[in-house]
């Protein structure tokens, strides 16, 4: 049985360091480390045929790796140095979260005009960003999915002391996934959050038109900060952040927020992201730097020495191959599905439905190289110019940088990288960049 994280567990020294009140209750409900192979198993995600042949689910599978375990154990120290600086329990401490809901609250004088509040900023954070860099096709929504699974999702609410001896009521959210808009827009993110959070915790601020949510950057950061303060929130993950969302007018203005919230709150924010939002993140400066404060945790496609993917091979022929071509896996499957797939788990599985979905049983036949090839190639049409890219990149070839652009999700990180445009460049699509770095 895996044990609670009790106060008495938590360092002296640190607890000394930041005046942190004796018992918080918000520790209850911190993730819980219990070494890389408990991690892995917690995390992983496997839907399997069911006694009639169907499959339970039709999320991709994911079998964690040594990366993301280790990220997993970041972000459990993360978490935990951040709900000790925001003890809802500590007398002091109340005084922000008073200061949080009535910033929320929005009061006005006999004007009209928003009263100023005080800074809402917890006094001992520093920013933990992390970004996670996964490419297209390489089971982002499985990822977050056990991400969430590991560090917890939905609200709990429980009573504690006050000065005055009248307890309240506080909430403890342990975490909050918010989509990063496609168009960019600002409004769209604080939108999407507000209703995310209003479906957690049963608030209505997503109904709200006006208030410091619809202001400037600056009041929206404070807001953002005051609502993670108030609601005592674990960690705020962002998925969908892509190259192709970076290029919008808008999205400097969501991170710009996002970067600020992180420094005011302390709150671990973890922004997922593909290869090719990267550069344009970094391009943004020290305005965002605290989006990567942490680093980067780099998640990249399987190689042919890498067993994991002997793990997905032997997973995609159980579940998609064996009802039509028998339950013994050839030899050779997973080194072609290799070629064909390029290392990316989402296209291995999206070969695998096209023989489930598309082929009539055929048990007494065998599986043949060709056929393997024909399924792969019919499957994935739609991906064979990124596929084409990633070739060629694996191959050290020339490529021009309005085609590495165009695909820039697809490709390795270290790559990607080098889409950063030097200052003296005259055109954009005048250069023929050389991607180096293996796609594996």
């Amino acid at each position: 049985m895996r044990r609670s994280l009790s106060n008495e567990v938590i360092d002296n020294d640190y607890r000394n360091k930041y005046s942190i009140a004796p018992t918080n209750p918000c520790l209850n409900y911190v993730p819980q480390w219990d070494g890389y192979d408990s991690t892995v198993a917690r995390m992983t995600i496997a839907p399997e045929r069911g006694f009639d042949g169907r499959i339970s689910s039709d999320a991709f599978a994911l079998f964690p790796t040594q990366r993301q375990a280790e990220l997993a154990r970041a972000l459990t120290a993360s978490i935990i140095q951040s709900t000790l600086e925001r003890n809802p329990a500590d007398f002091a401490y109340q005084e922000l979260l008073m200061r949080a809901s009535v910033h929320l609250a929005g009061k006005a004088d006999l004007h009209g005009h928003s009263v100023p509040t005080l800074p809402i900023s917890v006094r001992t954070a520093g920013p933990r960003g992390m970004f996670v860099s996964i490419p297209s096709a390489m089971g982002v929504h499985s990822f977050v999915a056990a991400l969430e699974n590991f560090v917890g999702t939905g609200s709990v609410s429980f009573d504690v002391d006050t000065r005055a001896g009248q307890p309240i009521r506080v909430n403890r959210l342990k975490s909050l996934t918010v989509e990063f808009p496609p168009n960019g827009s600002p409004r769209r993110f604080v939108k999407t959050l507000l209703r995310k959070l209003d479906s957690a915790v049963m608030t209505g601020f997503a109904d709200e038109v006006r208030g410091a949510f619809h202001r400037n950057p600056e009041d929206c950061a404070h807001s953002l900060a005051a609502l993670g303060i108030q609601q005592n929130l674990g960690v705020l993950l962002v998925t969908g952040i892509t190259a192709k969302a970076m290029a919008q007018p808008g999205a400097p203005l969501v991170l710009l927020e996002l970067g600020q919230f992180s420094i005011l709150t302390g709150i671990p924010v973890v922004c997922v992201g593909t290869p090719g939002a990267a550069p344009s993140l970094v391009e943004l400066g020290v305005s965002v730097a605290s989006l990567y404060s942490y680093g980067a945790c780099i998640i990249e496609p399987f190689g042919a020495k890498d067993p994991h993917w002997g793990l997905y091979s032997e997973y995609t022929w159980q579940n998609y191959f064996a009802d039509a071509f028998g339950a013994k896996q050839p030899g050779w499957f997973g080194q072609e599905m290799l070629k064909h797939c390029a290392g990316h788990t989402d296209l291995l599985f999206k070969v695998g439905r096209h023989v489930r979905d598309f082929h009539e049983k055929r048990s007494a036949e065998a599986l043949t190289s060709e056929a393997l090839t024909s399924f792969a190639k019919t499957a994935l049409v739609m991906e064979s110019k990124p596929l084409a890219l990633l070739a060629m990149v694996k191959q050290k070839a020339k490529v021009s940088r309005v085609t590495a652009m165009r695909f820039a999700d697809w490709l390795p990180l270290e790559s990607a990288m080098m889409l950063i445009a030097p200052t003296d460049e005259p055109t954009l699509s005048a250069l023929l960049l050389p991607l180096m770095g293996e796609a594996s």
